[in-house]
């Protein structure tokens, strides 16, 4: 048998899978060449078992044969080494050209430098304002609370004449409430002038500061509360107040915030 040019396999291993196959087929064929009138050999029917073992002697002899021919999947070589990089020449650095300075021109006007303005100074976040508050009888609180609380027209009476009252908010804190001289409580809102709110307590509520300029409003535990917009206000708790906002207390008398 010819080799192949491409099959990269020895002459050695070539004459050995030619030996196999040569033995395969002739291993067949030599029993019919002897004995051809009659396939068998003495008293035994020779041929036929002869045949049946050469069947799974063939497929041996081809299995061998292909174990010496096949071929082998070549190894995976390794990542390839990148190309090195290209040598990086600086470049010559440009020439420097001195020019002279030009002429000073004698005959030109001086102009005088100018001053650059001042920096400006940013805006602060909180600009200072005045809060004020409108202390006033309200009459439709009075109806409301007269439905609530069952009043009749002798138990708690609508002031005939109330006037309003116009107080700036200063300092850190401002009492709500009427004084009590035995106590020593002076509010600053005082509201035991007359006509006096018998249900404003002695220290009713309090509005109190805030570092944005603000002010918030918080019942301390009054004996009727407090309300904010028409809301109750919970015991102890400080809400910011805005502009317009209304706190009623007592029988009768409302507060109303203003800024500016």
């Amino acid at each position: 048998m010819a080799q192949p040019a491409s099959s990269g396999k020895s002459p050695v291993t070539w004459g050995a899978v030619t030996v196999l196959l040569t033995v395969a087929i002739l291993g067949t064929l030599w029993v019919p060449i002897y004995a051809r009138s009659m396939p068998e050999l003495g008293p035994f029917p020779f041929f036929y078992w002869y045949q049946l073992i050469w069947v799974p002697l063939t497929a041996v002899i081809l299995w061998i044969c292909y174990l010496l021919l096949r071929t082998k999947p070549a190894r995976h070589a390794g990542p390839a080494e990148p190309p090195p990089a290209p040598e990086l020449r600086p470049e010559p650095p440009p020439a420097v050209v001195f020019e002279p300075p030009p002429a000073p021109n004698l005959n030109a006007a001086t102009v005088p430098p100018a001053f650059s303005a001042p920096p400006i100074s940013p805006t602060p976040l909180f600009t200072a304002a005045t809060w004020t508050v409108l202390v006033a009888a309200d009459r439709g609180y009075y109806d409301r609370m007269k439905m609530v609380c069952g009043w009749s027209g002798s138990d708690v009476a609508f002031p005939a004449h109330a006037s309003e009252r116009r107080i700036p908010l200063v300092g850190k804190q401002m009492r709500i409430g009427r004084r009590n001289a035995a106590r020593e409580l002076e509010p600053e809102i005082d509201l035991a002038d007359p006509p006096v709110d018998l249900g404003i307590s002695r220290l009713h509520a309090m509005l109190i500061a805030a570092p944005d300029g603000t002010w918030s409003v918080l019942d301390p535990g009054s004996a009727n509360g407090t309300l904010l917009n028409g809301r109750q206000i919970a015991t102890g708790n400080r809400i910011t107040l805005r502009e317009g906002d209304r706190i009623n207390l007592g029988a009768w008398t409302v507060i109303t915030v203003h800024r500016g």
